[in-house]
């Protein structure tokens, strides 16, 4: 597949540095847009990420992205590493990308209960796509509208469901699945483009020292009703802000025993207050736009100015001085 170099212009980074953030943490990333979504295809191989520079990327130790609220307990990386790469769509894909890579000592599949999830390994997205804040449990309608939250499980048992919606562990309303990959009547919703791999290919349950990657794209929702009628579509645009919170588990032994939580890469600051239930503990996202790449009507890739990373890298940093 051609490889495309997405990197923001000069003017596309000074556009994305002077919208205003309203940033609740202080944290700040970026998120690229995808060239020509129809050169993706959701089969968990990266071929497809070449245009996608792996500085935006985000790593567990020995990375400097993550970082584990749990107080003295460090995971060796060479028991646990996981990369992450998120990107984003405009109208009329509108979608949300991400990629996943995982390399672990041992493979841990157990529970069959959806809501239990958490005793496995697995990982979590968190999003607020329209910025608002609040509380995100899903304790009632209006968290669950607030939060999406998705657990992502390898090898899905006879359900079939690999992208669960977790509010309803709190909320207890199935109805809310309709946003998953797969309903609990057994349908695919559409609303997931979504695939994995595993090596060794037949990994299971007890494995050692294997690899998973996942990969997907899908549909947000400002507003997350019982039914998509009564959700409202997130349009993506560039120079908005979002709010993703990607987390990652690693259980060897006993649920949820290794957490990792989004750190800022530049001063080392970290969340203290965790965003796995609060929209206003979420990092801060902002989009990049892709300018002359095949879905904004241009020819071809983008040339990149020398600087651009270094403007950003000047900015987040000059956020907590």
């Amino acid at each position: 597949m051609k490889r495309l170099m997405l990197l923001p212009l000069a003017c596309t980074v000074a556009l994305a540095l002077s919208v205003p953030s309203f940033g609740h943490t202080g944290l700040e990333f970026f998120l690229p847009e995808v060239p020509d979504p129809d050169a993706m295809t959701m089969d968990g191989n990266d071929a497809d990420w070449g245009w996608y520079d792996n500085d935006f990327a985000l790593s567990t130790p020995p990375g400097d992205d993550f970082y584990s609220p749990q107080e003295g307990l460090v995971i060796d990386p060479e028991d646990y590493q996981a990369t992450v790469r998120y990107a984003y769509s405009r109208p009329p894909d509108n979608r949300l990308y991400f990629f996943y890579t995982i390399i672990d000592d041992s493979l841990r599949r157990q529970e069959p209960d959806l809501r239990r999830i958490w005793h496995d390994d697995w990982t979590q997205l968190n999003f607020d796509n329209d910025h608002s804040g609040g509380p995100g449990l899903g304790a009632n309608l209006e968290e669950a509208s607030n939060h999406q939250r998705y657990h992502l499980r390898m090898l899905p048992g006879p359900d079939n469901v690999a992208a669960f919606n977790s509010q309803i562990e709190v909320l207890g309303d199935e109805a809310l699945g309709w946003s998953q990959d797969v309903d609990f009547d057994g349908n695919f919703t559409g609303i997931w483009d979504l695939a994995w791999t595993l090596n060794p290919p037949d990994a299971d349950e007890g494995t050692l020292d294997y690899e998973a990657t996942w990969e997907g794209r899908f549909q947000t929702y400002d507003t997350h009703g019982l039914s998509e009628a009564e959700s409202s579509r997130h349009v993506y645009s560039a120079g908005q802000i979002t709010h993703i919170g990607p987390m990652v588990y690693d259980c060897d032994t006993v649920p949820s025993e290794y957490i990792f939580w989004l750190k800022d890469r530049f001063t080392g600051a970290e969340n203290g207050g965790g965003y796995d239930v609060d929209c206003d503990n979420f990092p801060d996202w902002t989009l990049l736009e892709c300018e002359n790449c095949p879905n904004a009507g241009g020819s071809g890739a983008t040339a990149v100015e020398s600087s651009s990373w270094g403007l950003i890298k000047s900015h987040l940093s000059s956020q907590l001085q």
